[in-house]
């Protein structure tokens, strides 16, 4: 795909995005895209989607990229916890999935500290450069990211 043709998809995204409200449906189903902003210098570093009603109704499941000069800096973390917590705090969801290719450990990582557990793997279920890899499932309940942000002492 040439960079107009990206150009072009952003663009039919970004109007997609401005005509409807996050869950409703359209030409990308109830998927809704966030962008992920450096504080630092206003520069859109990557994206969230937000999958509202996948698998069923009170969920939504979650993806997420970072341009690779944006890594390594903790803004994927500190985005994903805030869309998690917004998810479960303000839009009352009860559960979130995300999947994620088993080469990608840092963004298992990234699930696993947010307290995201594995709840599968689907075996040799995502094509990659000729190559066909794994995907693992994770799971976090709302109740198990309240559980987790209750004060202790």
């Amino acid at each position: 795909m040439g960079s107009s043709d990206t150009e072009g998809w952003v663009r039919e995204m970004v109007a997609e995005m401005e005509s409807k409200s996050p869950g409703e449906d359209g030409p990308s189903g109830t998927w809704y895209q966030y962008a992920i902003v450096d504080r630092s210098t206003g520069e859109t570093a990557g994206d969230i989607g937000v999958g509202f009603g996948i698998p069923g109704p009170q969920q939504a499941e979650i993806g997420y990229r970072l341009l690779d000069s944006f890594q390594g800096r903790g803004l994927a973390g500190e985005a994903v916890g805030m869309m998690v917590d917004h998810l479960f705090s303000e839009r009352g969801l009860h559960r979130l999935t995300a999947a994620v290719v088993a080469p990608n450990q840092p963004s298992i990582r990234l699930l696993e500290a947010l307290g995201f557990r594995r709840e599968g793997v689907f075996r040799k279920s995502f094509l990659c450069d000729g190559e066909w890899l794994d995907d693992y499932f994770y799971a976090l309940l709302n109740e198990e990211w309240r559980g987790a942000r209750v004060p202790r002492g």
